[in-house]
């Protein structure tokens, strides 16, 4: 007589998990061609030009957190958590696809999210302002490569390093960001925010002994263009409120989602009241993750404020 199979309950419940999943994997499948039909949908509307942080906030889909749940009391909190991180896994992928339609009709690139370029005078045009130490004049040297005919000036202070930049006088300007002995250099971040100004480039340089390693900014008005287009991986750097919705642990999410790499996360205090407490979140990836995350951000945080995108140059010592 043929033994019977035993199955131990783990194994049950093992299976009957995996049969869970598949379905899931199922219903996944036909949300993401829902969220398609949607992506093309939005793609005939931006065919106009209008700035995405402008339109994509209308378009956002229906948020999985305002339908009525039919769960067991028990099971609330769950559910809703696992509606929560759904919606966000809904959005994360409606703006890749969208990205996707929309690349196929025109060349993207950095300005169509921030026009904030500007032509600098002949005068301040590939001027670089700072002030003078042997650390500084190592990172000069090592940003001037990136300029055509790049040409320096001997600022007496940060803060006039900056002014020069604000007012036009400089295209540039150059500002240490932390170092190996006192970690962040929140003062020279408070400059950054106070003139508003956008990481083009950083790189690091190292003391003769390499006992110490600085990081240094070049700093300029504009985010874009970039300063190497050939780049494939780029920094991308900005604010938002600590109580911002969504959040970090959204913003987290969809940076796994797609791939990307968080660097850095930094707390801090905006130095303009009406924000206070925020967040610095620093991201590298390619391009194409990078227009996704953009689309992300124009839709559900278009007043993120960006303050860097930027390459980093491979670390060297001083020159």
């Amino acid at each position: 007589m043929t033994e019977f199979v035993t199955y131990s309950p783990e194994e049950i419940i093992n299976s009957n998990l995996l049969s869970t999943a598949s379905r899931f994997d199922a219903v996944c499948e036909q949300e993401l061609s829902h969220l398609s039909e949607l992506a093309h949908e939005i793609a005939q509307t931006l065919e106009d030009g209008a700035p995405f942080s402008e339109i994509l906030p209308d378009h956002t889909p229906l948020a999985l957190t305002n339908a009525p749940l039919s769960v067991l009391d028990q099971n609330l909190p769950a559910v809703r958590s696992a509606r929560e991180l759904h919606s966000t896994w809904q959005k994360a992928w409606l703006c890749m696809d969208l990205y996707r339609r929309l690349a196929k009709k025109r060349p993207f690139s950095a300005s169509l999210f921030f026009s904030d370029t500007e032509t600098p005078s002949s005068n301040a045009y590939n001027r670089i302002a700072y002030q003078r130490s042997s650390y500084a004049d190592s990172a000069y040297l090592k940003f001037a490569k990136l300029l055509p005919l790049p040409r320096l000036s001997y600022a007496h202070s940060f803060v006039s390093a900056c002014e020069d930049v604000y007012n036009g006088l400089c295209e540039f300007c150059i500002l240490p960001l932390e170092n190996t002995t006192e970690g962040v250099l929140s003062t020279f971040f408070r400059l950054i925010e106070q003139y508003d100004l956008k990481i083009a480039a950083t790189c690091d340089i190292s003391s003769t002994d390499a006992g110490r390693t600085s990081r240094f900014a070049l700093l300029r008005r504009s985010l874009t263009p970039t300063l190497d287009p050939q780049q494939k991986s780029l920094y991308f750097s900005f604010c938002i409120p600590q109580r911002s919705e969504p959040g970090l642990s959204e913003l987290m999410l969809v940076a796994k989602l797609y791939g990307i790499e968080v660097t850095r996360v930094d707390s801090f205090f905006a130095h303009r009241e009406e924000i206070g407490p925020s967040i610095r979140l620093t991201v590298l990836t390619d391009s194409v993750r990078l227009y996704a995350f953009l689309l992300y951000l124009s839709m559900e945080l278009p007043h993120a404020y960006p303050i860097g995108l930027y390459l980093h140059l491979p670390h060297g010592d001083r020159e």
